[in-house]
């Protein structure tokens, strides 16, 4: 998606985000969790793309069964103050990036 470019095939298409896909301490102990940074590994292959694209580290969002509405420990515990705090740090990444582009 990110190296789809604009009509003119030499601007982006756009801004994009991104952020860590956590899955619980279960997923981790499985090694179902890519703790080695996809991003950095995409970043240096195609570094043409990193004015265009943010990562917002979502770990620490992260709230335990006992403080959530559920306990499937995935889908963030369907925790609802999670989802608002990866929801606001993706956009606040998404100004910066919109702001810097701007210059």
């Amino acid at each position: 998606l990110v190296e789809r470019r604009g009509p003119k095939l030499t601007q982006p298409a756009g801004s994009y985000t991104t952020g860590e896909v956590w899955g619980g301490q279960d997923a981790l102990k499985l090694g179902l969790v890519d703790t080695n940074g996809t991003l950095e590994t995409l970043m240096a292959q195609h570094p043409d793309l990193k004015p265009n694209v943010a990562f917002v580290g979502t770990r620490a969002f992260w709230r335990s069964a006992e403080v959530s509405p559920s306990r499937q420990d995935y889908h963030w515990n369907s925790n609802g103050e999670t989802y608002y705090r990866i929801g606001d740090s993706m956009g606040r990444a998404m100004v910066d990036l919109l702001k810097r582009n701007s210059k």
